[in-house]
C-alpha cells in the first residue's frame, strides 16, 4: 500500500506541477488520471526507488506514443500547430500499461 501511494504521489505530483506550468496544455483530468495510474504501478513495485523508476519510465513512455498521435495527426495532411488538441489520456494509459507489463524487463 506504502509503494501505491508513493507512486500515485510521484505520477500525480509531475503531472500536476505540468498542469500547474501550462493549464491549457494538460488537463486536470490527466492528472487525476496519473493519480490512478501511480497507484497502480506502484502497487507492482516493492521498493521506492522501482516506484520511481517505473513512474519515469512510464512519463516517457506515454511521450512517446503522444508524440506518435501528433505524427499520425501531420500525417494525415492536418496543420499541427500550439493550438492543435490531442487528447493526452490515452497515452497515459498506454504507457502506463506497456511499462508496467514490461517492468521485469525495464527495472531488472
Amino acid at each position: 500500500l506504502v509503494m501505491a501511494m508513493i507512486g500515485a504521489a510521484i505520477m500525480a505530483g509531475a503531472l500536476g506541477l505540468l498542469h500547474a506550468i501550462r493549464p491549457d496544455g494538460l488537463g486536470r483530468g490527466d492528472v487525476k488520471l496519473g493519480l490512478v495510474l501511480g497507484l497502480v504501478i506502484g502497487w507492482t513495485r516493492s521498493s521506492a526507488v522501482d516506484v520511481g523508476l517505473a513512474v519515469s519510465w512510464s512519463l516517457a513512455a506515454s511521450s512517446a506514443v503522444g508524440l506518435a498521435a501528433v505524427g499520425v495527426v501531420a500525417l494525415r495532411g492536418s496543420t499541427i500547430d500550439r493550438a492543435t488538441a490531442i487528447a493526452f489520456g490515452p497515452a497515459l494509459c498506454v504507457g502506463s500499461a506497456a511499462v508496467t507489463l514490461a517492468a521485469p524487463l525495464l527495472l531488472g
